[in-house]
């Protein structure tokens, strides 16, 4: 589905139980803020912005929290 998407993407390691995604140097979405993950059609429609010259919005909601054992 990414490869549809974008040419190329890169990670980093974050602090512990985070998971932040930034398009274009610009936090879209935070899992520390909100409390569970991106739902995977969000993140592609800030790309798509990105992709097409507009400002990415920010991602403001978040799937059922998630919990980690």
């Amino acid at each position: 589905m990414w490869s549809t998407v974008v040419d190329e993407a890169s990670d980093l390691v974050g602090r512990n139980t985070s998971f932040e995604v930034s398009v274009n140097d610009k936090l879209v979405f935070s899992k520390l803020k909100l409390g569970g993950f991106p739902a995977d059609l969000d993140v592609v429609a800030a790309v798509k912005e990105a992709l097409s010259g507009k400002d990415p919005k920010e991602i403001t909601d978040a799937q059922n929290p998630c919990t980690i054992l």
